[in-house]
């Protein structure tokens, strides 16, 4: 029989890791395209070439953040070293890059920081001018997003806390929480539209396409399996097997999110509301993604509702504060989050934990823990939410001073497409009274 040198048994092992991760970065990279459907489905036609703008120009300014500092605050640990427990300091410009696996790592942790930058896009929909939020969004992957992604999973303090660390596998504290407090901030600084509020009474300003809103949560939850799967970094040393469990878990919390609000809106309103039960999918994705690999698939069942009743409470939060997210980031985000971050303190057996971490005895609450944990996870969810609305004040608050944050009233009244970007974005055909077609520009007001 002809064998196999080791050598070339290690090296097929590292092609076949590296080849996953850059699938799975692919996977979250797509749901770029979903974040935009979203957005788009749920705001006004007149505002469609600006979140279209908004949503390329997002990854593009991200991108570059991304290359000048961000990857290196982020992971940039030395190679001969220990890691800084505050921030990396190496590869700026990856101007040190030299291994096939750093470049995929790069495009792989470049999809999560862009996609924390579009949690934000929802939150300032339809008013925030381009000049302010590209600012922002650069500030964040820039020299935000990558402090929490350092202290976590670049072998940062909170990494070292305890047996365990601080437990976001996939990023339900480091994405999603970073993204819904910074988009809080800036939503509650740049203002609500005009006439959301009238008389201080919420006044509902209808989206115009639920097919755009269910076609962009499709591909999202299609991207999800990118994003929680994707995070073991490879399928050799048995890692195919949390690959799989996450991939179950994170099917399941969706789900169980969307049922829960289907049962709530049928008991509560006796129709279903489809976008309602759309951010229920989003809102247990979001909650499974940090706990996924350490809970078994009941749990997740029960995250997933957690998360929409999580989701609801921000939702009705917001409207009695008078706080305007056209997309609803910040109650899928945060609420998803917080439950995603809390529950790696209730839900670890200690067959689960240790999965990830031999000999750990921080296991949670229900399995016979003592809190500890749960205080780890506490800890952690105060520092990320507190750095990134602190930043978001910093960069949305400067915009605001200097007097850009927002588009002029005139123009928000008409539509921020009437300035131009180019070929309208939707078409309609009318009939004629001769039976002829004819291809006729349209814009909703």
């Amino acid at each position: 029989p002809q064998f196999v040198p080791n050598d070339d048994v290690e090296q097929l092992k590292a092609s076949l890791d590296v080849s996953y991760l850059l699938f799975s970065a692919c996977l979250v990279f797509a749901m770029q395209a979903g974040f935009t459907m979203l957005e788009v489905g749920l705001i006004r036609v007149k505002n469609t070439k600006n979140i279209l703008l908004k949503t390329v120009g997002e990854f593009s300014v991200t991108t570059v953040a991304w290359w000048f500092t961000g990857y290196a605050f982020a992971f940039g640990n030395p190679l001969n070293g220990s890691p800084n427990p505050f921030g990396g300091y190496h590869n700026f410009f990856l101007l040190d890059i030299n291994k096939t696996k750093d470049f995929a790592m790069f495009f792989f942790e470049l999809s999560f920081a862009s996609s924390t930058a579009m949690i934000v896009s929802g939150s300032v929909a339809e008013r925030t001018s381009f000049i302010a939020f590209a600012i922002a969004s650069f500030g964040l992957v820039s020299v935000v997003y990558p402090f929490p992604a350092h202290w976590v999973w670049g072998g940062g303090w909170l990494s070292q806390l305890g047996d365990n660390g601080f437990i976001d596998y996939a990023g339900s504290g480091v994405v999603h929480c970073s993204g819904a407090a910074y988009g809080l901030v800036a939503a509650i600084l740049v203002g609500p539209r005009i006439g959301r509020f009238i008389d201080g009474r919420p006044c509902t300003i209808h989206g115009y396409s639920i097919t755009l809103v269910s076609l962009g949560v499709f591909i999202l939850w299609f991207g999800w399996y990118g994003f929680n799967p994707g995070s073991t970094l490879g399928l050799s040393g048995g890692r195919s097997l949390l690959s799989g469990k996450l991939c179950v878990n994170s099917s399941i919390s969706a789900s169980s999110g969307a049922c829960t609000l289907f049962i709530w809106n049928m008991i509560v309103n006796r129709k279903p509301d489809l976008a309602f039960i759309m951010n229920g999918v989003l809102a247990g994705l979001v909650g499974i993604t940090g706990p996924g690999v350490v809970v078994q698939p009941w749990a997740a069942f029960v995250i997933g509702v957690i998360a929409a009743f999580s989701y609801l409470f921000l939702s009705t939060l917001l409207i009695k504060l008078k706080i305007d997210d056209p997309v609803e980031s910040f109650p899928v985000h945060m609420g998803g989050g917080i439950v995603g971050i809390l529950s790696a303190g209730f839900f670890p057996s200690r067959d689960d934990i240790e999965l990830l971490f031999p000999n750990s005895n921080d296991l949670g609450i229900f399995f016979g823990g003592n809190g500890k944990q749960l205080g780890i996870q506490l800890l952690g969810l105060i520092v990320i939410v507190s750095w990134s609305a602190s930043w978001s004040l910093f960069f949305y608050g400067s915009t605001k001073l200097l007097g850009f944050i927002r588009v002029p009233p005139e123009l928000e009244k008409k539509g921020i497409d009437s300035i131009g970007y180019g070929p309208d974005s939707w078409a309609r055909v009318e009939i004629t009274d001769a039976g002829k077609h004819d291809e006729v520009q349209f814009r909703i007001q």
